[in-house]
Order: structure tokens, then C-alpha cells, then sequence
């Protein structure tokens, strides 16, 4: 990120002065790790993507990525892990419209992930269900797919 951050980026940015009518032209001048508000969000989609292939490489060969590479990522992505499990078999972790305890068993949820790079309505889960009595009987053609919220 030092390395990041010494690298700088000019803009120049047109705009009305409100006074005068007249237009104004300034030159910004930041480093690359700087976003600023007003500005496009292409900082964050470099970071993005560095955060997408880094993990592509981890997982292929953890040693191809740099020791300060690692000590940034890897407890990032086990704390993201964590909190981005799947899971079976239980009560939803969230609110789900069309769910009733004593009718429907969860046959999976799967959470929004930043990791695995999905994400479900507006960071939701998806949550896949069953009525009981379908399950019992190995009956799986009504399955209720829903998000919640």
C-alpha cells in the first residue's frame, strides 16, 4: 500500500463557479490509494480486483503471494469465511418471508460472500426450503428458493 500510496494521479476538474457563471478548471493532484467522495470509484474497483486475484493465486499456491500480502489478506479472508458459511438443517439467520418453523426445513442458505464474490439482493442470503412433510418423503419438486432480508 506504501508503494500504492507514492504513486499520484492527476484529474482536472471543470466546473461553474456559482459567482460568476464562468467556467473553472482545477488540476487535482492525489495519491492512487486517495478517493475522493465526488469522485468515480475506480480505486475501489482496482482493489477489487487485486483483492480477486490475489485470492485466485493464494488458492492455487500460497507461497506465489508476498509475505506482506499475506499478513494483509489471509486473516481478512478467514474472518470473511467465517461469517460467509453455508449451512443446512437449521433455523434462518435472517428474516425470510416464507418461512414457518413448524412446516419448512432449510435445505441450504447461502450468505452474501465477499470471498466466494456472490451476493444476494442487497447483501441477503439465499435461502433454499422445504415443507417437512415433502422431506420425509424424498419429495424435492417444490422447493421454495427465496432471499431474506
Amino acid at each position: 500500500m506504501a508503494a500504492l500510496h507514492a504513486i499520484h494521479w492527476a484529474k482536472t476538474v471543470h466546473r461553474i463557479d456559482p459567482e460568476t457563471g464562468a467556467e473553472v478548471h482545477e488540476t487535482i493532484t492525489l495519491p492512487l490509494t486517495t478517493h475522493r467522495a465526488d469522485a468515480h470509484l475506480w480505486v475501489h474497483d482496482y482493489q477489487t480486483i487485486l483483492f480477486d486475484r490475489a485470492k485466485h493465486a493464494w488458492c492455487a499456491n500460497p507461497d506465489s503471494l508476498s509475505p506482506p500480502m499475506r499478513a494483509f489478506y489471509e486473516p481478512y479472508w478467514r474472518d470473511l469465511a467465517a461469517r460467509e458459511m453455508a449451512a443446512i438443517g437449521h433455523e434462518p439467520f435472517r428474516y425470510v418471508h416464507d418461512y414457518d418453523e413448524d412446516r419448512d426445513a432449510v435445505l441450504l442458505e447461502l450468505p452474501t460472500s465477499g470471498l466466494m464474490s456472490r451476493m444476494f439482493g442487497d447483501c441477503d442470503n439465499l435461502v433454499v426450503t422445504i415443507d417437512k412433510s415433502d422431506l420425509a418423503v424424498g419429495d424435492f419438486s417444490k422447493l421454495r428458493v427465496q432471499v431474506s432480508n
